[in-house]
């Protein structure tokens, strides 16, 4: 079925069993492993694999990535990098890799942080709109919206994914953001990000919001303990081919969202800290 010999084979599975991906269950006979069933199960994960192909090309020469950083393939896999040259159907890849990844995540937000006390969240660049449905599948009362780039609504609105969700097109490094908000979200969006547009983007998230409203985010971080091949290696490396962005600690995350003018960030603790940790940033209740 696979088109290779009885050897080739041999070779696939036996380094697949190394990884847990297969199992030899008896002499010749094989089947799925533990970490084979979760790829299945998973439809995300394997769509992380095959993106993946983009920035094995750059790592061919990993220093010229290092010193050619504006001239990655990644870097057009991702339309919002600054620079970037992403055709319609490279943001349609992306778009679905976004959705499809978010799955792995959502619940884990929502586990460690229950949303009951809130009326409304506004989830900035939240794609089209995956975690934005977590919530109101699980909290119906709550309204949602979502702030993402035009072509995003768009592509949303065209998939018939808008209700009961309503989608808003926004730069949010330019566009004026809801005034008097309760709740925003930034959903693994920050580590994307370059240190100044980040620290303005919180600055204005804090004028946004309403006295006494929070600021929930949710990424990878560096720094996590038992995860440094994830946090620093990975992303590392992801992010400086994509051309933008790096890798935060928890304490910079925090440091910068004092900066903008909170007045207190706490760190929520989430099942699977490797894939996202979560902080939330509150405004102070008499701030103007």
């Amino acid at each position: 079925m696979c088109g290779l010999s009885t050897a080739a084979a041999q070779t696939l599975l036996t380094a697949a069993a190394a990884l847990k991906l297969t199992e030899e269950v008896s002499r010749g006979f094989w089947m799925v492993g533990e970490l084979g069933a979760s790829v299945l199960g998973n439809p995300a994960v394997a769509d992380m694999v095959k993106h993946h192909s983009v920035l094995y090309r750059d790592l061919a020469d990993p220093l010229g990535v290092l010193r050619h950083r504006s001239k990655t393939g990644l870097r057009d896999y991702w339309s919002y990098v600054p620079g970037s040259s992403s055709p319609a159907e490279g943001h349609r890849e992306y778009s679905q890799l976004m959705s499809s990844s978010l799955a792995l995540i959502g619940d884990h937000i929502l586990n460690s942080y229950p949303l009951d006390s809130y009326g409304s969240l506004v989830d900035v660049a939240g794609g089209t709109g995956n975690f934005a449905r977590a919530v109101k599948k699980r909290y119906p009362h709550l309204s949602a919206t979502v702030l993402d780039l035009p072509e995003v609504v768009t592509e949303a609105k065209d998939q018939g994914l808008n209700s009961p969700i309503r989608f808003v097109a926004t730069d949010m490094f330019r566009s004026s953001l809801p005034p008097d908000t309760e709740l925003f979200s930034l959903v693994r969006v920050l580590h994307d990000h370059d240190d100044e547009p980040v620290g303005r983007l919180l600055a204005r998230l804090h004028s946004a919001l309403r006295p006494g409203g929070h600021l929930l985010i949710a990424e990878p971080m560096a720094g996590t303990a038992g995860a440094d091949p994830i946090g620093d290696t990975y992303f590392g490396f992801y992010l400086w081919a994509m051309g933008s962005g790096r890798p935060r600690t928890a304490e910079e995350l925090r440091a910068m969202c004092l900066a903008a003018g909170f007045t207190g960030v706490r760190e929520f603790k989430t099942p699977i800290p490797a894939l996202t940790r979560l902080l939330v940033a509150e405004k102070a209740v008499n701030s103007e």
